[in-house]
């Protein structure tokens, strides 16, 4: 009789100890599953946030409405520029602001043809080299006449003018250079596929040992 109680006793903590480590190996695969979906979001979401950066030109277009109005970061703060005048009777420094390149209206016509030529339509389309020289010349060759006719407006000085024109030039022409040979669609897209490939390849191959080890 005892002898049989003792078995009795012995499959129930068999069966108690098979029922814990299908618990635990249950717990084991919603971990690997979850942390393998965390790194398909991780990854998704780092590939989703690189083409937002290389694609959003805000920030350089802030920048260049500090430099029109001729403003530098200071602290985080951005001031005026000013310029060295001498002393007066007293010994004292004395400093002038700079006045800025052009008023707030020329400054918005500015950007605005600046944002007509750094648009991520123009980045994602498919040009051949002549046909950039072409539209960068045509490009630059409108945008001098628009400021010679807006000058008065802007209170543009002639002085300004070459600076003016060559900033625009400077900021316009890596983005047609980005649409050579549809090269931006072409980098997003293999970057794309480099995803899509680490993801298949998790999936394919899980973690052998789990995250617990064994």
């Amino acid at each position: 009789m005892s002898m049989f109680f003792n078995r009795a006793g012995e499959e129930k903590q068999e069966l108690a100890r098979e029922n814990r480590e299908r618990d635990f190996v249950s717990k084991e695969t919603l971990v690997n599953s979850a942390m393998q979906d965390n790194v398909y979001s991780i990854k998704d979401k780092a590939n989703n946030d690189l083409t937002r950066w290389q694609q959003d030109l805000q920030e350089d277009v802030l920048k260049i409405v500090h430099d029109l109005k001729r403003e530098i970061e200071v602290n985080g703060e951005w001031i005026p520029q000013r310029i060295f005048l001498g002393h007066d009777e007293n010994g004292q420094e004395v400093w002038d602001e700079i006045p800025p390149m052009m008023n707030d209206l020329g400054i918005r016509d500015f950007i605005a043809e600046i944002r007509s030529h750094t648009s991520k339509n123009l980045m994602m389309s498919n040009y051949d080299k002549d046909r950039i020289y072409v539209k960068l010349n045509a490009t630059v060759t409108n945008f001098i006449f628009l400021v010679a006719m807006k000058a008065p407006y802007w209170e543009l000085q002639k002085k300004d003018l070459s600076h003016v024109v060559q900033i625009f030039k400077s900021h316009i022409e890596p983005t047609y250079w980005r649409a050579f040979n549809n090269g931006e669609r072409n980098y997003l897209n293999s970057t794309t596929k480099r995803v899509e490939a680490f993801n298949s390849n998790v999936r394919e191959e899980p973690n052998k040992w789990g995250w617990f080890g064994g």
